[in-house]
């Protein structure tokens, strides 16, 4: 799977657009430039090359949503030193 693929399954999966992105990544930039939703847009393409620090970024957060969706799914009982999983 091509990385640009996962990011279009990655940001799906979070629920945020080419903007929302955008948006999120300028709030990182130390350099008070903004990131253009036309750079999201190549890198959803695969015309241009994504950051390592940014797939990274996504990456960790599709991993602490996926924990809280597991999280919310799952309750555990613990009875007599025994573990059951309701859904």
């Amino acid at each position: 799977m091509l990385i640009a693929d996962q990011l279009k399954q990655f940001m799906k999966y979070l629920g945020i657009t080419g903007v929302d992105m955008a948006r999120k990544l300028s709030t990182f930039r130390s350099d008070d430039r903004k990131r253009a939703p036309e750079t999201i847009s190549r890198w959803i393409s695969g015309k241009a090359s994504i950051d390592a620090g940014v797939m990274a970024w996504i990456d960790q957060s599709v991993r602490i949503k996926a924990y809280k969706d597991v999280e919310a799914m799952v309750t555990f009982l613990v009875k007599n030193h025994r573990v059951y999983v309701v859904q």
